[in-house]
């Protein structure tokens, strides 16, 4: 099966604040989320556990003058989570701040699908705008 999902969270900082995390490599700081989001969205404990693989490119800005960044995930987080997931982060500025968007497509299950995408926006969200709270 495969499913398109537009996901947004609210970051609370400038976009230009974002261009530098998007930028570090290799992006190992994403894998800690995605492993949060996988377990956050499961009633399995042992699923965070899994091995995902997934690419994160380089940022860049789009026809509109937006921040964006290509992403592929494979979870490999059991039979009830998409197989992969390829699309791309949107950095978005509106007046108050800049909002995170995910938008892309799954392929394979749905049951858990929507969930964890947008945990997974929402944790990086919650950490950037936690980090420059301080």
């Amino acid at each position: 099966m495969r499913a398109h999902h537009h996901l947004h969270a609210a970051v609370g900082v400038a976009p230009t604040a974002l261009e530098g995390l998007f930028a570090v490599r290799p992006a190992r700081w994403l894998q800690g989320f995605l492993r949060l989001a996988i377990l956050a969205a499961s009633n399995a404990v042992g699923t965070a556990a899994t091995s995902s693989w997934y690419r994160l490119g380089p940022p860049l800005l789009d026809g509109s003058g937006h921040l964006t960044a290509s992403f592929v995930w494979w979870p490999h987080a059991g039979a009830d989570l998409f197989e992969r997931f390829a699309g791309h982060f949107t950095v978005l500025p509106p007046p108050d701040g800049a909002t995170l968007a995910l938008e892309g497509d799954t392929v394979g299950a749905e049951q858990r699908d929507a969930a964890v995408l947008q945990m997974l926006v929402n944790f990086i969200g919650s950490a950037i705008s936690a980090d420059h709270a301080n």
